[in-house]
């Protein structure tokens, strides 16, 4: 206790916060974050501009469904733009090339699994369905068949409200 000055006991708490460091990283992640949020805001007003990418789909085309092709677009994937500009900045890097970063389509003209899908709708659109009902016999219309097949992300499918329509019209027509 001798060896203790009771007036430098303050002093303690100035010189350690003198000592105190500012991290440096904390500060460049604060202000990472700032820009990747003002990039994210101008890359996705960028966009707006331009030409959206789409994939290769299938539509109705008379009487038969075609493949829609793809569109190559010029828009930027911002989520994958951004993730690459906080890449390189932890790297040290002070450049990346925008151009990597755009979009494709998922799915193109020249796509196996979309051709075999596209066959498959038009062989059920080309069935040939007659049905008796109460001793009359008649044909579904392929052009029916054909509004009730969908194709919704990347699957054939069928319209149950159009068939339970159709249906429903075929009982009020035949039913006594």
């Amino acid at each position: 206790l001798n060896e203790q000055n009771g007036w430098t006991w303050g002093m303690t708490y100035v010189s350690a916060a003198e000592k105190q460091e500012i991290d440096p990283i904390s500060q460049d992640h604060q202000k990472l974050d700032t820009t990747v949020q003002t990039l994210t805001t101008k890359l996705t007003d960028l966009n707006k501009d331009r030409t959206p990418t789409t994939d290769a789909t299938i539509e109705k085309s008379g009487d038969s469904f075609v493949i829609k092709p793809e569109v190559n677009g010029n828009t930027i994937n911002v989520d994958a733009a951004v993730k690459q500009v906080k890449s390189a900045v932890n790297s040290g890097k002070d450049t990346i090339e925008l151009t990597e970063f755009k979009e494709k389509p998922k799915v193109t003209s020249g796509d196996s699994s979309l051709k075999e899908q596209l066959e498959s709708m038009n062989a059920i659109a080309n069935v040939k369905a007659t049905y008796s009902i109460n001793g009359e016999t008649f044909q579904i219309p392929s052009s029916d068949i054909m509004s009730w097949l969908t194709y919704n992300d990347g699957k054939v499918d069928l319209d149950t409200e159009q068939v339970r329509q159709y249906v429903t019209d075929l009982g009020t027509k035949y039913n006594t």
